[in-house]
């Protein structure tokens, strides 16, 4: 992930709310999926104490969407 969008994440991230939920363009499905959004999430996550769930995904256009379930 570039660190423009780091940048970017890290100001919005202290925003959400219990129930905010996320829509992720290029979460899963390209070759290294796992680097990039799918990781500044879980590192976000994890720095944050969030718990979340999955609501929907498309490997058809790599779309995630997760609902913040506890902040």
């Amino acid at each position: 992930m570039a660190y423009s969008s780091r940048s970017a994440r890290s100001f919005w991230m202290g925003q959400f709310v219990e129930g905010a939920a996320i829509v992720f363009d290029e979460y899963i499905g390209n070759e290294h999926w796992r680097e990039d959004e799918f990781k500044a999430f879980q590192e976000a996550v994890l720095k944050n104490g969030w718990q979340y769930e999955y609501l929907c995904f498309s490997f058809f256009t790599k779309q995630v969407a997760v609902r913040i379930t506890k902040v």
